[in-house]
């Protein structure tokens, strides 16, 4: 997104009003989703190399890769799979309890994953709408067990 090696202030603020939107976005969607009231919060805004970000990247985390059109870029979206699964479970009825963390996903939970995913990107698309009319795409939704030492 930015070619220069520095951040102005002006961008960080522009990121952070976009992050504040997508969080207040998909807050609202997971809490109509889910029938339980959902806090997002942004921690923090940092600029590193995709191989770093990668690596940095906890265990225990399902991948989404996404296109974003017109600017033709990809990109991730990283969510603990604890946290996923948590979802899946309250939309399917439970209360919402924690599970054992496993990698892969059943045809069941990927497609509820997707839905979940899309409706994000939904999220994503308005939080960006007054700057750029970003279009992402869901590509795939993985975990990689090879990023996260397992």
């Amino acid at each position: 997104m930015f070619k220069s090696n520095k951040i102005t202030k002006d961008k960080v603020w522009h990121i952070a009003a976009i992050q504040e939107k997508l969080a207040n976005l998909t807050a609202i969607c997971l809490s109509e989703i889910l029938y339980t009231p959902v806090l997002i919060k942004t921690t923090s805004i940092k600029k590193m190399p995709y191989k770093r970000y990668i690596h940095s990247i906890s265990q225990g985390v399902t991948l989404a890769s996404i296109s974003t059109e017109p600017i033709n870029e990809k990109g991730i979206i990283a969510i603990d799979t604890g946290l996923y699964y948590e979802i899946i479970d309250r939309i399917c009825g439970g209360t919402g309890r924690k599970t054992k963390i496993r990698y892969g996903h059943t045809e069941i939970e990927t497609s509820l994953l997707e839905g979940i995913t899309v409706r994000m990107l939904g999220n994503l698309r308005e939080a960006f709408c007054p700057t750029i009319d970003l279009r992402p795409r869901l590509l795939d939704i993985y975990t990689s067990p090879a990023l996260n030492g397992k």
